[in-house]
């Protein structure tokens, strides 16, 4: 048995329940925090409208833990490993009784570092190998270089397991910086390489990318364990496998504020979530220079990533929010990003593809986010989108490609684009099919030539600001001509001033978000305004 454990919980239902005229109470979102043996463990439920008493209904609380009935306070000192849901009945202002569910679980602790249990990278290996259900692996702050580590296979988790750095000598303050935990496979590569001859002539071994030495092959951590596996808080670098140089998994890996640096062959391969995360200059051939198939992907920062292939920070992950993607390059299609999914709330700055799709080959939906700078050599500077995507609440500024300098699309594809700012590329603003509304045109080019729209395919263009189309489109009745007259357009600000003419002037039928891209109501006036930001 570990000599401690740990809880760790979720709300999973939140709500008093009445007999007549139900009134929902809002408890908030914060889980249930963890706890470890021969410490105090503290959380208080506090319900909005709630009063005491507090009375545990149903189930139990782990041994070592009490409530408080008339604080709602659950404290203790948990001693056992396990899963407990409970139901806490509670009384509102006006004397109704209902009942807040949760669950706690209880996990043990393994220690790994220069005061733990276990030591050096074998030591981690017999961690991993002797982890059970419910077992949280701690790491010592410190760097270690290991590489060919594995949760095998043999391993049944049904609640899952936790690996998380940045633990003191103690094992009981956890630093909330990846980079005190470094986690180094010993793949050394060479700066400034591109070919074998400058390989040979810098000393290097050449193994699909430049190296000081023969790099270890099998990467730094491979999760091949039945059950969901928590990696959090640590710093992964010099990585080295042919898929997935820091981590390979399965869609129950899920990755918590790490980092990921100088990783070859990718950073992380086939996982689950990826939060609150950092991938920089990480590389690889084939598909995805950062992740290749993962799950959704939120918070995250993706900068330097290379592919000499498709995707060249992400390949194949889920929905993208609230993340920041810089500098990434591919060789062929997906400078940052190739997939499908929903992209919301995201930002793509100096991002590359050697065919399409500058910052993202891509499709699915994108929604409140930022194209800047980005370039692909044949089409969709920005963007390149297929099978019916859709693009709300965007802005593209001095993106450039061969054809659609900000956006391109598939012939004949259904693709519609709404409420959007689209301004200053480089080889015309869009090419490509399918639907145009509410979106502001202005200032694009192809070479000295203005060049807003040119249509490839059947293109329903209609509540639209445009001044310069080249080709047969299905022209609505509702598009207008002329200035947009921005705030600042010449330093980014695409804010409408009170004369725009793009004021008021939209269609509300086709809003499907209440707020524009920062954040403010959709829809302020009589109708709602064209391009990316609604006149306040």
């Amino acid at each position: 048995m570990p000599d401690t454990i740990e809880i760790i919980g979720e709300i999973v239902h939140s709500k008093l329940i009445f007999a007549s005229e139900p009134v929902e109470v809002t408890f908030g979102e914060t889980p249930l925090p963890d706890g470890v043996i021969g410490r105090t463990y503290r959380f208080a439920i506090e319900p909005e409208t709630g009063t005491p008493p507090f009375s545990l209904s149903s189930g139990t609380l782990p041994d070592g833990l009490t409530l408080g009935g008339e604080t709602g306070l659950i404290q203790g000192e948990p001693s056992v490993r396990g899963v407990a849901q409970l139901t806490v009945q509670v009384v509102d202002a006006g004397g109704n009784v209902g009942d807040f569910e949760g669950v706690i679980k209880v996990f043990g602790v393994l220690n790994f570092g220069e005061h733990g249990t276990f030591k050096g990278c074998n030591g981690l290996q017999m961690a991993f190998n002797s982890a059970q259900d419910l077992d949280e692996i701690r790491i010592e702050k410190g760097t270690y270089e290991c590489n060919g580590l594995e949760i095998p296979s043999s391993k049944k988790f049904e609640h899952g397991i936790k690996v998380s750095g940045g633990w003191d000598s103690g094992f009981v303050s956890q630093s909330d910086d990846a980079a005190v935990t470094v986690l180094d496979g010993g793949a050394k590569m060479i700066d400034g390489v591109e070919n074998w001859e400058q390989c040979e002539e810098a000393g290097g071994v050449w193994k699909q990318l430049c190296f000081q030495e023969e790099p270890p092959s099998n990467g730094i951590l491979s999760v091949s364990a039945d059950g969901s596996v928590a990696i959090e808080g640590l710093f992964f670098q010099n990585g080295y496998s042919s898929q997935g140089g820091a981590i390979s998994g399965n869609e129950k890996v899920g990755i918590v504020n790490c980092v990921f640096t100088n990783n070859s062959g990718g950073a992380v391969s086939w996982v689950g979530n990826i939060i609150n995360s950092t991938f920089t200059n990480n590389s690889a051939f084939g598909l995805g220079g950062a992740v290749y198939d993962s799950g959704n992907i939120s918070y995250s920062t993706f900068t330097n990533n290379s592919i000499i292939g498709y995707g060249g920070a992400v390949y194949g992950a889920g929905n993208i929010t609230n993340s920041t993607f810089t500098n990434n390059s591919s060789s062929n299609n997906g400078g940052a990003v190739n997939g499908a999914g929903n992209i919301i709330n995201s930002t793509f700055t100096n991002n590359s593809a050697s065919d399409n799709g500058g910052a993202a080959y891509f499709s699915g939906s994108i929604v409140n986010s930022t194209f800047t700078n980005n370039n692909a050599d044949e089409n969709g500077g920005a963007v390149y989108l297929y099978d019916s995507s859709t693009i709300t609440n965007s802005t593209f500024t001095k993106n450039s490609a061969q054809n659609g300098g900000a956006i391109s699309g598939e012939y004949r594809d259904k693709s519609s684009i709404v409420n959007s700012t689209i301004v200053n590329n480089n080889g015309g603003g869009f090419y490509g099919a399918g639907t145009i509304l509410n979106t502001i045109f202005a200032q694009n080019k192809i070479g000295e030539e203005a060049n807003d729209i040119t249509p490839y395919g059947d293109l329903h263009v209609d509540y639209t600001l445009v001044n310069n189309i080249s080709g047969a489109v299905d022209l609505g009745t509702h598009f207008i001509m002329g200035e947009p007259r921005f705030v600042d357009a010449e330093n980014g600000d695409f804010h409408l001033r009170s004369d725009s003419p793009a004021i008021d002037v939209g269609d509300d039928s086709v809003v499907e978000v209440e707020v524009d891209l920062d954040g403010n109501p959709r829809i302020v006036g009589g109708a709602i305004d064209l391009g990316a930001f609604e006149r306040q």
